[in-house]
């Protein structure tokens, strides 16, 4: 016959361990617990300054975001020496320009549907 064994009530552990998404440059060079918030409490007690850091989601939108800026730059700069040049540069840059236009039309694709 099994007898069931008494369980001692425990709190609920996320009141006691809450977990942040990202700690603070601070906290994290000096492995120390970071709370999250602005300034954080390691940072207070430090006197140091609270700074967080782009995630990775963040970095790559902008950096997505300056390579289109490239881009529409390069296409402008064709546009312009386009009329500029011989007749066989001429037929070279607007080839360019549609391809760039093509691949950039489905790489931008590819990113949003990740």
């Amino acid at each position: 016959m099994k007898v069931p064994i008494p369980r001692i009530a425990r709190p609920h552990r996320s009141a006691y361990s809450s977990r942040v998404s990202k700690a603070c440059v601070t906290c994290r060079e000096k492995k120390i617990k970071c709370n999250g918030s602005h300034p954080c409490c390691g940072c207070i007690s430090n006197a140091t300054t609270c700074l967080y850091t782009a995630g990775k989601r963040e970095n790559t939108s902008r950096r997505l975001a300056e390579l289109e800026s490239q881009i529409r730059l390069y296409k402008q700069l064709l546009w312009h020496l386009q009329s500029k040049v011989n007749a066989c540069d001429r037929e070279l840059i607007s080839r360019t320009l549609d391809q760039v236009t093509t691949s950039c039309s489905n790489m931008i694709y590819t990113w949003l549907t990740l």
